[in-house]
C-alpha cells in the first residue's frame, strides 16, 4: 500500500506543479505518440512526441490493469491536468498524460484556432532521496493557414482528441508546450 500511496502523492504534486521527495527506487520510461492533425484537403501533420512516466516494481501482479486514479490506460490524453496512477502486471505507473487545451481568439484580424499540448519531461536522475520539481516550460509552435473549409482533427495514436470547423483564410497555432520536471539530490 506504501508504494501505491507515494505514486499517488507524486500524481498531485504534478497536478499541483510542486515538489516532492522521492522514496522509492522508481525507473523513468519514455512513452512516444503521434499527434496527428487532419486537414480539409490538404496533406496531414504527423508530429512524435515523447514524455515520460515513473514506474516502480512491485512483488504483487496484476493480471489485468487497475486503474489507481485516473483515466483509464488506453485513454492517449487529458483535457485538464490530471495525473493517472496504474497498477500494471509488476509496476505501478505514474501517467502524466499529454494534456490538451483548445480556444478560439482573434489574431491578425482572422480567427485564430489555438490547440494547446503538453508534455512532461523530467531532467536529472530519479533516486531515493532526490526531490521532484518543476523546473521551467518551453514551447514550440506551428502555424497554419486554412484554403478549404472543412474539419480539422487532431488524433493522439488514431484517438480524436478535437474536431473544430475551419473556414478559409482561418489560422490553426499548434503550440507544443515541454513541461520540464528534475530530479535533483541538492
Amino acid at each position: 500500500m506504501y508504494i501505491r500511496e507515494e505514486a499517488v502523492e507524486i500524481a498531485e504534486t504534478i497536478e499541483c506543479r510542486s515538489s516532492t521527495r522521492i522514496t522509492i527506487d522508481y525507473m523513468r520510461e519514455k512513452i512516444s505518440i503521434i499527434l496527428s492533425v487532419i486537414k480539409p484537403n490538404e496533406e496531414p501533420i504527423f508530429i512524435q512526441i515523447n514524455y515520460d512516466t515513473l514506474k516502480v516494481k512491485v512483488p504483487i501482479y496484476a493480471k489485468e490493469v487497475e486503474v489507481i486514479r485516473g483515466s483509464p490506460l488506453i485513454k492517449k490524453f487529458e483535457e485538464f491536468r490530471r495525473v493517472s496512477v496504474y497498477h500494471n502486471g509488476s509496476w505501478i505507473i505514474v501517467d502524466p498524460k499529454p494534456i490538451v487545451k483548445y480556444r478560439v481568439v482573434s489574431e491578425y484580424g482572422r480567427k485564430c484556432h489555438l490547440i494547446e499540448v503538453t508534455i512532461f519531461r523530467i531532467e536529472g536522475k530519479l533516486e531515493v532521496g532526490s526531490v521532484l520539481s518543476y523546473a521551467y516550460c518551453r514551447s514550440v509552435s506551428y502555424l497554419r493557414v486554412y484554403d478549404y473549409p472543412g474539419l480539422v482533427e487532431v488524433k493522439f495514436d488514431g484517438q480524436s482528441a478535437l474536431q473544430i470547423m475551419v473556414q478559409p483564410k482561418e489560422i490553426l497555432r499548434l503550440t507544443i508546450i515541454f513541461e520540464v520536471w528534475k530530479a535533483s539530490t541538492s
